[in-house]
């Protein structure tokens, strides 16, 4: 027999696990692959690699378009998802929410200035051939998601 303190006990604490667990719900995001982070995807990793996407998701009826980051991690056994940025196309991903990686959109990173050298700026964002003509919403803040399993090509 359970005693009353232990049942409340158990039942706070599967609450928790169960919270924690379905606490950010998988999305479905039909969204166009506008650029990548260009500096992730070139820069070496060992075992967990990481890459980010800007992705452009159109509103219905022509009312404008909305910008979300998607971070995504891989095995450096594996390689970069080229696939995903050989063009502008329309991919179906699978995400969750990360509110807390909500983060303004940077155009560079800059090195300062020093005695040898004067101020450089390296481009983050790297577009994907046929997204040439987008602007990209620097300095406004971008939601962002994590990628879950594979992305899809749409239909």
């Amino acid at each position: 027999m359970i005693k009353l303190p232990m049942a409340f006990g158990l039942c706070l604490f599967l609450a928790v696990v169960l919270i924690g667990r379905n606490g950010a719900t998988t999305e479905i995001l039909e969204a166009t692959v506008i650029a990548y982070d260009d500096i992730k995807a070139t820069t070496p990793c060992y075992r967990k690699c990481e890459a980010s996407l800007i992705v452009r998701i159109d509103a219905p009826g022509n009312r404008g378009a909305q910008y979300v980051r998607i971070d995504l991690t891989y095995r450096n056994g594996s390689s970069f998802p080229r696939e995903v940025i050989a063009r502008k196309r329309l991919w179906r991903f699978s995400v969750k929410r990360t509110n807390s990686l909500d983060e303004q959109l940077y155009e560079y990173i800059v090195q300062e200035r020093t005695q040898q050298s004067g101020e450089r700026k390296y481009p983050i964002w790297r577009m994907v051939p046929g997204a040439e003509d987008e602007k990209l919403p620097f300095g406004k803040v971008l939601p962002s998601y994590s990628l879950i399993g594979k992305e899809r090509k749409s239909k």
